[in-house]
């Protein structure tokens, strides 16, 4: 956004909805192949590393594992910089969404 576009809060909760959505947690989860490091029986492996649910907590957990570990400022930097790329897209998914509504 630039200085001059003003977001309701109804926009900037859409926004966070599209960014914190399972299909975009898993995304990320998938980029860093966390579903493959989960340690799961066999009989159950392929239905938990295929699940979005799963994968977007996998993900969670692992974000919550470096916050508890090493504090914010330390995981800021990495957060901020992931979430860009999927926060501009989901902005202009919404901006884009406005103009057609």
């Amino acid at each position: 956004m630039s200085g001059r576009d003003q977001a309701s809060p109804v926009d900037v909760s859409n926004l966070r909805s599209l960014l914190i959505n399972n299909a975009t947690l898993a995304d990320i989860s998938r980029v860093y192949n966390l579903p493959t490091r989960l340690r799961v029986r066999p009989a159950q492996a392929v239905t938990l590393r295929a699940s979005l649910s799963i994968q977007a907590d996998v993900l969670e957990s692992y974000m919550g594992g470096l916050y508890l570990d090493q504090d914010l400022p330390a995981v800021e930097p990495w957060l901020t910089a992931l979430f860009a790329s999927y926060a501009t897209e989901a902005y202009n998914v919404g901006a884009s969404n406005m103009k057609h509504n």
